[in-house]
């Protein structure tokens, strides 16, 4: 193995380490996620839907400061924050069929 392909491969696993460690400190038990959304960003559940392999998928939202966070819940009980942002906006549809 050439010198540089040794550098790059211990690159790429320093890299995906970097990501393992990322993606670990985004998880933690359900009710320890839920309370830090709660107290830290005064975020509360609004919506949630049953995921592939039976896991848990909310969304919570800040109605003032209109911060928002999805949560996905493991069968275990394990949530890892799935995405989270700022400038929630509601948008209000009719259903599909609804005449009103």
């Amino acid at each position: 193995m050439t010198f540089v392909r040794y550098f790059s491969l211990i690159g790429f696993v320093l890299l995906c380490n970097i990501s393992l460690v990322s993606a670990q400190e985004n998880c933690a038990l359900r009710t320890n996620m839920v309370k830090t959304l709660e107290r830290t960003y005064g975020e509360i559940l609004i919506a949630f839907g049953i995921a592939g392999g039976g896991g848990i998928l909310e969304l919570f939202v800040d109605y003032e400061d209109r911060s928002w966070t999805i949560l996905i819940t493991q069968t275990n009980g394990i949530s890892c924050i799935g995405a989270s942002g700022r400038d929630f906006e509601f948008t209000f549809a009719t259903a599909k069929g609804d005449k009103s």
